[in-house]
């Protein structure tokens, strides 16, 4: 192919884009934007708070190169937010939704076919972002106690 033809392949494609008929992530690969917008549309009475957010930050990004780096970077940025650290845990409750609700949308994705693999885990199945299933209360804590979340120690 000589210089000409790649210049007047190029106008072509260029001419298509300003056109509309081809987008310019014409891949065949669907971006973590378009698998969350299906995600919101399979759960619609759901709040989608956590979603919402992790589209705003990867949007462009094709969903199977979302890498850990990624969901970490949003996780440091989410928890720099007001509202996640007006919580009484300083936003680790806040934290683990948005892990949470990641690692949801990218186990529908797979089971749905959008994706092929997920940022959480490795091919071998090794874990690269833990996720704690819930913040539990000290046992030492007044409130564990009063509460009757944790019995009170045994008198000596």
């Amino acid at each position: 192919m000589s210089r000409e033809d790649v210049l007047v392949h190029a106008a072509k494609a260029k001419d298509e884009l300003r056109r509309g008929a081809l987008s310019p992530l014409s891949t065949g690969r669907l971006t973590f934007g378009e698998v969350a917008d299906k995600y919101m549309e399979a759960f619609p009475t759901r709040s989608h708070h956590y979603v919402r957010g992790l589209k705003r930050a990867l949007a462009h990004t094709p969903a199977d190169d979302v890498t850990a780096a990624d969901i970490k970077s949003v996780v440091k940025a989410w928890r720099t937010g007001k509202r996640t650290k007006a919580g009484t845990q300083g936003g680790a409750v806040a934290e683990r939704h948005l892990l949470q609700t990641a690692r949801h949308v990218y186990n529908w994705s797979i089971a749905e076919g959008y994706a092929t693999r997920t940022p959480f885990k490795t091919s071998q199945g090794v874990n690269l972002i833990k996720v704690k299933s819930h913040v539990r209360a000290r046992a030492d804590s007044t409130w564990a106690r009063r509460s009757g979340y944790w019995p009170s120690p045994i008198p000596t």
